[in-house]
């Protein structure tokens, strides 16, 4: 018997040890534990009509969803105490048939078999099976033998968890304990104390609560798995969203230098002709309006470029402007057309309702793709050029 004891522990240690871990979430020192409480009879397997009661009190930490450690404590109740005996509580009460029996606490290791078979579904299952084994210390305090041993302890949990939240499990727990010295308590009156191994059946039925976890739920959760391949494939597109930022921050930083050296109103052209009679100057004046990119509304750091031509046609009532709305070379000919003609308009509409200029002294039309400048992004343009 005792060698068939020991190779069962032998083998929860084993399972435990090599069980297939789920994917699962990492929880912190006080998430995953459980206090519970139960109550049964137990049997004497030498002798089957002696036994009485047991009450314990348990303490368990889930290591993750197959494996768990329980700390538990047991009263055993003899047949006296069992039936009700008014004095039989108190240890080492003066009405000699007291009868808690014995005292034990048991350090145990339990192995979740539904989860470690069928795979932990990330919440528990409505009822599952565990088999548990631990080893601990027993005293014996009844009044005829008294004193200290070792108890081996085995079984199953029937559980039954309960509600949405899973915070609740009832459990059906039949176990065998045994004294693995040999202290004997229910051994036949006949028999030499101490002869031999001890051992007792147990049928338990207990209810367990399951404290609430930093996750905000009373078990554990699931974390989805990424294998290598997809790790690979996610540091890549990291590292190559981090090269085109360097890339496009340089760019930037480029382009916001040469705009700031670039004058905001240019003589453009200084047209000089011959007749056989004269020589007339003629001075075209030219002012520029940028837009950012997609962009067809006149930005605010945009607005004094505007003014200066409103205030030159409110000074000279001849003049007119011609404005051509320009698009740089990204996206397809139908957008950049659409783009240039409302960059185009969005300067005259400023200049007729914000300065009161007459419609009539304005031209306003997109020309598509700009190619005044080299630059490509300088092309996001209306040039406004005034007429006199």
């Amino acid at each position: 018997m005792k060698k068939i004891f020991a190779i069962l522990a032998v083998c929860a240690v084993c399972v435990s040890a090599s069980a297939q871990q789920p994917v699962y979430e990492k929880g912190k020192f006080f998430d995953n534990w459980s206090i519970g409480a139960d109550g049964g009879i137990n049997t004497n397997l030498y002798n089957w009509h002696k036994g009485g009661g047991v009450l314990g009190v348990q303490l368990t930490k889930a290591i993750n969803p197959v494996v768990s450690f329980e700390f538990s404590t047991q009263l055993g109740l003899d047949d006296i105490a069992w039936k009700g005996d008014a004095n039989s509580w108190a240890i080492g009460s003066p009405y000699n048939k007291k009868h808690i029996s014995t005292i034990n606490a048991i350090a145990s290791t339990k192995i979740n078999l539904m989860n470690w078979i069928g795979g932990y579904k990330c919440e528990p299952r409505l009822f599952e099976v565990q088999a548990r084994g631990g080893v601990g210390y027993l005293r014996y305090v009844a009044d005829e033998k008294q004193g200290n041993s070792a108890v081996l302890k085995v079984g199953l949990d029937f559980d039954f968890n309960l509600g949405e939240a899973k915070a609740w499990t009832v459990s059906l727990r039949p176990a065998i304990l045994t004294d693995i010295i040999g202290a004997g308590l229910y051994r036949d009156a006949n028999e030499e104390f101490g002869k031999g191994l001890f051992s007792t059946m147990q049928l338990t039925a207990g209810l367990t609560y399951h404290f609430k976890n930093s996750n905000g739920n009373h078990y554990i959760n699931c974390v989805r798995p990424y294998d290598q391949s997809e790790i690979d494939a996610l540091m890549a597109s990291i590292n190559a969203l981090r090269e085109e930022y360097g890339k496009s921050a340089a760019r930037i930083r480029q382009l916001e230098d040469e705009l700031a050296k670039k004058p905001k109103e240019v003589i453009v052209e200084k047209k000089v002709t011959e007749t056989k009679v004269q020589t007339k100057e003629e001075h075209s004046l030219e002012c520029l309006v940028y837009f950012g990119q997609g962009k067809t509304t006149v930005s605010p750091a945009q607005l004094p470029n505007v003014e200066r031509i409103a205030t030159f046609m409110k000074n000279n009532k001849n003049s007119k402007v011609v404005i051509y709305g320009y698009a740089s070379p990204e996206g397809n000919a139908e957008v950049n057309e659409r783009i240039a003609n409302q960059r185009a308009e969005a300067v005259q509409k400023l200049l007729v309702n914000k300065y009161k200029i007459s419609a009539d002294r304005i031209t306003a039309k997109g020309k598509g793709v700009g190619d005044a400048f080299s630059e490509p992004d300088w092309n996001r343009v209306s040039i406004c050029t005034i007429e006199q």
